[in-house]
């Protein structure tokens, strides 16, 4: 059996402490268009369930709950599945 890999377009809902709406949104846009990780911890972005009125709730934290948008572009959908066609597990584990 083949593993492929495939872009997916995730929309997140992201909770930021901050000092004003401003504030926030400038500490939004640095997360944009760039990778990381989303974890239950440990993880640039942890994620957490915690009410917004919790002590506890980290400067910024992303929502459990995502939704997947879609297929990132129909160009890299075609682009995966041609680089990784022939691609079987073991060679992907290395």
């Amino acid at each position: 059996m083949n593993v492929y890999s495939i872009d997916l377009k995730v929309c997140a809902t992201v909770y930021i402490k901050a000092s004003s709406a401003a504030e926030a949104l400038d500490k939004a846009r640095k997360l944009t268009m760039r990778s990381f990780a989303i974890m239950d911890n440990d993880g640039d972005v942890p994620l957490s369930g915690l009410k917004y009125d919790d002590p506890n709730l980290p400067e910024i934290s992303a929502s459990p709950a995502m939704t997947i948008h879609g297929i990132w572009s129909e160009f890299e959908e075609k682009e995966a599945a041609i680089s990784l066609a022939h691609m079987d597990v073991e060679e992907t584990r290395r």
